[in-house]
């Protein structure tokens, strides 16, 4: 099991992934382009409105973050990502940024990646 970190600044838009995590999604060093669009990109297009909801609610209902979703590497792999993060606030309890983990989860997943390849593989949805 590997994993890496994230964060996130709302002033500036700005998100950050450490060389593990970028690693996990197969991309090289320093090649994640750093914006919540550029995040989103990488999410299985089945699970983007789950993710998208959970950080809306960790950003509006003062909850942490913590759900699994599909990520899709760098090669077009299917990866599963445990996330998880909390949210920085000001003095005012106005969410200025986001921090947190991320974990690849994969190995739980494995009959559900290989049952879906098979259907692939006979022309199946």
């Amino acid at each position: 099991m590997s994993g890496g970190t994230w964060d996130w600044d709302l002033a500036t838009g700005k998100m950050a992934f450490s060389p593990e995590l970028e690693r996990i999604l197969g991309l090289e060093p320093g090649a994640f382009g750093g914006s919540l669009l550029d995040f989103m990109s990488s999410v299985h297009i089945e699970d983007v409105e789950p993710v998208a909801g959970a950080i809306t609610s960790a950003l509006h209902d003062h909850s942490e973050l913590d759900l699994e979703y599909r990520a899709l590497a760098a090669d077009g792999s299917t990866v599963w990502i445990r996330l998880s993060g909390r949210v920085a606030r000001d003095d005012s309890s106005r969410p200025v940024g986001m921090i947190g983990e991320a974990t690849d989860v994969t190995y739980l997943h494995l009959d559900e990646l290989s049952a879906a390849r098979q259907r692939r593989a006979r022309g199946c949805a």
